[in-house]
């Protein structure tokens, strides 16, 4: 109970959680009075602001979904704006809510822990002598794994980076952040932590790896911002990976968002699965997509190129169709992914789909197309000649155009020939065009015949060597081994 916040507290979640409980146990330990929100009143904006007034607590425990509900007006800001902190757990919480919290001037944090369950209950609720508890009843129903082992709660009042937990100095010796992919470490506690009840590795002996997924603050020493679960991981069949929390929860946080769905395994693109929220029930697909485009733009502009998604990848259900969520309001991803398999492989197919678009193009008419059709994947380009590479095509870019052209242009029956990657194989508007002619006339394209020609040109006129002049057999008086610093090096590269 180090970390234990002695504070009179509201908390919105029930006891059989993780989070519900230790601070339920916290209360206990520190003697503070706890309010507990009615697991019988529906969560609303209105009946948790109206709660939380009533409770005038010091600190408000509570899940990233609540938070959303309470931010949704200014009264339920104003009722965490009278609490000396503000604390959040049980899924990841968007950077956008937890920076609009600490914009108000909130206190905000969120702690992390690694939980299967909890220690009985039955010690607590239970008389010492009563038959359950000497049969055993409930004692073995709850485990945990690893508790508390991160927190942002306790870093100094002007420190406003809410998002990067850092262990407390207790648990600081047991935690490992093991590189993964690139900056992204995965979180192994090591053997000696008092509150790791289990171990699934040997690497290092007896520790527990969490496959939960960090980043190192740039400046902040151990301090760790949670990006997702390693299990979370959307990899496209190019072997790139998508971490979908962040763009899930810059969507989500739109009001018409109940919840956003990444997916894509062993699929060339991502695509976004869109639950409407009930007051975008009477919105058409189209005019709901039109108004929350401008969110999936913002999560698109902080994203990688292979994990944007376009509006054509983008799969509306209405606010009636239920997303398999847990108690705590995060998504069951798995579960989803089964659920809407069949909408899934549709747009996967529709992608791919070999029928054909009705436009007949050509010269200079068919070049302005395609210099259009980039600017809606937002790409521009100065000219006909400018290459697509350097332009910032990449290869989800290239797929996507390719499904534009062979939904748009008529290629008379030979959209089957298009090769998956034609933008590359061409280079550029002037080639593509060309080769999309060749296409629709059943040619064979001559795509890249020039950059082979060219190729072999540079071959035969560096293949010859000129060759070395002996100096007469001279010996120099002394060895001189000339060596430049790395960097310079590097950057004359």
């Amino acid at each position: 109970m180090l970390t234990a916040q002695s504070l009179i507290a509201f908390q919105s979640v029930p006891l059989f959680h993780a989070h519900g409980f230790i601070s339920f146990i916290q209360a206990i330990y520190t003697r503070k009075c706890i309010y507990l929100f009615n697991g019988h009143v529906p969560q609303t904006h209105d009946t948790v602001t109206a709660a939380i007034r009533a409770a005038n607590p010091e600190i408000v425990w509570t899940v990233p979904y609540v938070l959303k509900l309470l931010c949704e007006k200014s009264d339920g800001v104003e009722v965490l704006k009278k609490c000396k902190v503000v604390s959040c757990s049980g899924s990841r919480c968007p950077d956008e809510l937890g920076d609009l919290l600490t914009k108000e001037g909130i206190h905000f944090g969120t702690v992390f822990g690694a939980w299967v369950a909890l220690l009985s209950l039955s010690r607590i609720f239970l008389a010492p002598n009563s038959p359950e508890v000497r049969k055993g009843v409930l004692l073995t129903r709850y485990s945990t794994e690893v508790a508390l082992i991160l927190t942002s709660l306790n870093r100094p009042k002007e420190d406003k980076a809410w998002n990067y937990l850092r262990p407390p100095p207790h648990i600081a010796p047991f935690i490992k952040m093991k590189p993964i992919d690139g900056p992204i470490c995965e979180c192994v506690v090591l053997d000696g932590h008092k509150g790791k009840m289990t171990s699934n590795s040997n690497d290092p002996p007896n520790s527990f790896h969490t496959k939960d997924l960090f980043i190192a603050h740039p400046t902040i020493p151990n301090a760790w911002k949670f990006v997702g679960r390693l299990d979370d991981r959307v990899t496209l069949t190019n072997g790139e990976k998508v971490l979908p929390l962040p763009i899930e929860g810059r969507i989500q946080q739109d009001p018409l968002v109940r919840e956003a769905v990444v997916f894509g395994i062993d699929r060339p693109v991502p695509g976004l699965l869109l639950f409407k929220a009930e007051n975008a029930r009477e919105l058409s697909d189209e005019e709901f997509l039109d108004r929350v485009w401008s969110a999936i733009e913002d999560a698109n502009s902080r994203a990688e190129g292979f994990s944007q998604i376009s509006r054509e990848m983008v799969l509306i259900l209405g606010a009636d169709v239920e997303c398999p969520t847990t108690d705590k309001s995060s998504i069951k991803r798995a579960q989803v992914y089964r659920e809407f398999k069949g909408v899934i492989d549709g747009v996967y197919e529709r992608l791919e789909s070999s029928q054909e678009g009705t436009l007949i193009l050509a010269g200079e008419e068919l070049e302005q197309w395609i210099m259009a059709a980039f600017e809606k994947l937002g790409v521009h380009l100065k000219d006909r000649e400018d290459d697509f590479f350097s332009a910032g095509v990449d290869s989800l870019k290239a797929i996507q155009m390719r499904g534009l052209i062979i939904r748009n242009l008529d290629l008379c029956g030979n959209a089957s020939k298009c090769p998956s990657m034609v933008v590359y194989d061409s280079g550029n508007v002037e080639k593509l065009a060309k080769a999309l002619l060749d296409i629709r006339n059943g040619r064979t394209s001559v795509t890249g015949a020039d950059e082979v020609w060219e190729m072999e040109n540079l071959i035969e006129e560096y293949s010859h060597f000129v060759k070395r002049q002996s100096d007469g057999g001279k010996t120099p008086e002394s060895k001189v081994v000339v060596c430049e610093p790395f960097s310079d090096i590097l950057s004359a590269c």
